[in-house]
């Protein structure tokens, strides 16, 4: 009988603690955070097998010869132009319908194209490296979910760390003599803010989970991209470790 009082008392807490969810359920909330993460699954989910399909038909041979073909610049600015294209698409369908979700599902087998060198140079490393990054990514998410101070207040802090980050990445490529110390630090550095976003996304999305209008595919978007991030940092750690 002592137990029924006990869960009412830690479900008030939990509201009070998280102002964010004041006013909502805590089941309801818990509840939509699972669809956000349920679709970041599938996506890794796709993938991974996206990439290794690539890998089996000889695809990913041919991505990895567009990326060594000299053109990196225009290359790069095709393939981003691509990704964007779908990820503006998305935003702009409407919410819950069956092209949103296509359109998600896209974005998920494209990236699986990128990446599908990473697969044909190791294709165990791979799925070593995407299974890690889904494990990450979801201890994290109900690590983020336990917390009562929010990361959102630390926004600014972050676009600023990833703004430093992607100067960082670029360097590496343009300053040959310090490209091994500035790509170590890119992808140490990537997989811990990487990782903090997980949290600041988690975050993110359980505040918005208190409006009517929640979307649980736009959140999922930018968790799968964290999570994808960690993918490669994994992958390129387990890769040295190898050597």
């Amino acid at each position: 009988m002592s137990a029924v009082p006990q869960v009412q008392v830690s479900s008030d807490r939990w509201q009070r603690d998280l102002p964010i969810t004041q006013g909502r359920d805590p089941d309801v909330v818990q509840e939509k955070i699972s669809h956000v993460y349920a679709y970041c699954a599938a996506a890794l989910a796709a993938t991974l097998v996206t990439a290794l399909v690539c890998t089996k038909i000889g695809f990913a041979a041919a991505v990895l010869s567009i990326y060594t073909s000299g053109n990196l610049a225009i290359t790069s600015l095709f393939l981003l132009s691509v990704g964007v294209g779908l990820i503006i698409a998305m935003h702009s369908a409407e919410k819950g319908s069956a092209l949103k979700k296509g359109l998600f599902g896209g974005f998920a087998v494209w990236q699986g194209i990128l990446l599908s060198p990473l697969a044909l140079i190791n294709a165990p490393m791979f799925v070593v490296a995407t299974g890690g990054s889904m494990l990450m990514t979801g201890g994290l998410g109900a690590l983020a979910m336990t917390m009562k101070e929010s990361f959102e207040k630390y926004e600014k802090i972050m676009m600023i760390a990833l703004g430093a980050l992607a100067l960082i990445s670029f360097a590496a490529i343009v300053v040959t003599p310090l490209s091994p110390i500035l790509h170590e630090i890119s992808c140490v550095g990537g997989f811990a803010l990487f990782s903090a976003f997980i949290i600041f996304d988690t975050h993110r999305a359980r505040s918005d989970a208190a409006n009517e209008d929640f979307e649980p595919i736009d959140h999922a978007l930018g968790i799968y991209l964290d999570a994808i991030n960690l993918l490669v940092r994994i992958w390129e750690m387990t890769m040295r470790s190898k050597e």
